[in-house]
């Protein structure tokens, strides 16, 4: 059961009605009261913090998506396929230069080698 403290605060007040025959004066007046409250209400529910804590992790359970299968994760790994003439040559010539780089780079230390072990 939830326990609710309840605050009411209210001033003196008075009420004037008046007609044409007479007046009637109501004072309505109430102080400040600190009370439990039982609430039987149907939208709470007694329940402990264990119970919470097992239905977030059932609800985090439900609601956890897979990021392996989302399509944002598939098209952040797929290369766009563009056909034109332009982006192949462009292509061809980066790894035409990478590839002469790298062969003299190669062939410089292939000779060296080749020169150390016909010495000995």
């Amino acid at each position: 059961m939830l326990l609710f403290i309840v605050t009411t605060t209210t001033t003196n007040l008075s009420t004037t009605t008046s007609t044409a025959l007479s007046t009637t004066t109501i004072p309505i007046s109430s102080t400040t009261d600190d009370q439990l409250c039982y609430c039987e209400c149907d939208h709470i529910f007694n329940i402990t913090v264990d119970e919470i804590q097992k239905r977030i992790q059932e609800l985090e359970k439900i609601l956890t998506v897979n990021k392996e299968i989302l399509s944002s994760t598939i098209r952040a790994r797929t290369s766009a396929d563009d056909p034109r003439p332009s982006s192949a040559y462009i292509g061809y010539t980066g790894v035409l230069i990478i590839s002469v780089v790298f062969s003299v780079i190669f062939f410089i230390d292939f000779t060296n080698v080749y020169l150390f072990f016909k010495a000995k």
